[in-house]
């Protein structure tokens, strides 16, 4: 599978101060409020469940 930093390398068209930028926000984790937008979008639900860990 095609990784990121294997990709970027091939890309010659996106300048560097803007590959900065794309690395920042990739390292980014979207909140679950995000996620579940992204998923309405596409039809979809995001469910979560919390348990213990001695259940």
């Amino acid at each position: 599978m095609t990784t990121w930093q294997s990709f970027k390398g091939n890309i010659k068209s996106i300048s560097e101060d803007e590959m900065s930028v794309i690395d920042k926000r990739s390292e980014s984790t979207p909140s679950l409020t995000t996620l579940n937008r992204y998923a309405n979008g596409l039809g979809l639900e995001v469910k979560m469940q919390v348990v213990g860990l001695h259940h």
